[in-house]
């Protein structure tokens, strides 16, 4: 991932050498308390520089944490679809992968900014995933119960017409 380089948008006062001003009447303190504020000025730019650099640097970890984690969770969902017919175990194993790569995503984040802001996007993220895997779900369900009435109106028409339950071989 390249690493964003914010430049300072306002000039730095120059920080060179101050002319020499004797100190023994009122010019030398004058100058020497106005290169100190030129200096603190310059070092206030350069901390909104840095500030600014790493807050961008944040906002690129979160949306590239989030868009690996969200691409994850969505190949393990269709995984699940294909492999798993139980709901119960359709739900729980949704809701340990999405704990188990949350916790792995925000460990490896460096910045407070970027787990602020992947959490966010996580959260905002997930309403649209949970939303899939609970209709996904309730079909799951209902085709346990279609399943489960179709072998009840089997067993029923056996006993009707005297076929044994179970096998018909």
């Amino acid at each position: 991932m390249k690493i964003p380089v914010v430049l300072a948008q306002e000039p730095v006062a120059r920080l060179g050498p101050a002319p020499r001003v004797p100190l023994e009447d009122g010019r030398g303190m004058l100058a020497l308390g106005a290169g100190l504020a030129a200096l603190a000025e310059g070092l206030g730019a350069i901390g909104q520089a840095q500030a600014a650099k790493e807050e961008q640097f944040g906002r690129d970890e979160a949306a590239s944490a989030s868009a690996a984690w969200e691409r994850g969770l969505n190949e393990h969902v269709a995984a699940l679809d294909v492999s798993e017919r139980d709901p119960e175990r359709y739900l729980t194993r949704f809701q340990q992968h999405v704990t188990e790569t949350t916790q792995t995503t925000t460990a490896g984040l460096r910045t407070p900014s970027g787990r602020r802001l992947f959490e966010l996007k996580r959260d905002a993220a997930l309403v649209g995933i949970e939303h899939r895997v609970l209709r996904r779900s309730n079909t799951l369900y209902v085709e346990r119960g279609a399943a489960m009435l179709d072998d009840t109106t089997a067993n029923t028409l056996g006993l009707i017409q005297g076929v044994p339950f179970g096998d018909r071989e």
